[in-house]
């Protein structure tokens, strides 16, 4: 127990909470300015009380990043996932899980801003400690290989995209199935990226096998 956790009192914590989980609450819900401003406090209180360090606070600046890129506020989420990504750096080992989140999401939020490039780097960054942490066969790994796939795309790399498209659905076909929705949407980009690169019957061969089983 922290010096200021126990001074601020286990019912205000408590409070803290309920407030962090209401705030999602309403955003599920569609209550988008409430649940913004509801975390936006908790942000404010978790910082001042717990300092910008603690596990809450970090929880709720990325959470609260999350609501600002999907509000298209996107300089402001990366703004605090580069917060995040510092301290976390900083108090946990390199290939820590929540670290490698972070790092996936302002990844997510650089290629929104159009800098592809960058998410890429973060992308292959990830995608290399994921592989050694989690396996090359978890969902966020096939996850990852996914988004830098989209990467390289975007970047004129088709080659370097449909081979990284072809091992991830590979993967997932084997550890998902060809029903699951991550198989289908790499599915679906593998075939766009066929095309890309003038692979046009072996673009239709896929199309037609998600056809046939979603039958």
């Amino acid at each position: 127990m922290t010096k200021k956790k126990s001074m601020w009192g286990q019912e205000q914590l408590e409070t803290l909470s309920t407030m962090h989980n209401l705030a999602g609450s309403y955003w599920r819900q569609g209550f988008i300015a409430e649940g913004l401003q509801l975390e936006e406090e908790v942000l404010k209180q978790s910082s001042r009380i717990l300092g910008e360090d603690h596990p809450d606070t970090l929880l709720s600046m990325s959470n609260l990043a999350v609501m600002y890129s999907d509000l298209g506020r996107f300089t402001e989420a990366k703004g605090l996932q580069d917060k995040v990504l510092e301290t976390q750096s900083r108090i946990f080992p390199d290939s820590h899980p929540n670290t490698l989140t972070t790092m996936a999401g302002l990844a997510v939020t650089y290629w929104r801003l159009g800098r592809v490039a960058e998410a890429a780097d973060l992308e292959e960054q990830v995608l290399e400690k994921r592989k050694f942490v989690l396996g090359a066969d978890h969902p966020l790994t096939l996850e990852t290989m996914h988004n830098l796939a989209m990467s390289y795309g975007k970047l004129g790399r088709a080659e370097d995209a449909k081979t990284m498209l072809e091992r991830v659905v590979e993967k997932s076909v084997r550890s998902l199935g060809y029903a699951h929705r991550d198989t289908i949407k790499s599915m679906n980009v593998l075939a766009q990226a066929y095309r890309d690169i003038e692979m046009e019957a072996e673009a239709i061969a896929l199309e037609q096998k998600l056809l046939d089983e979603d039958k």
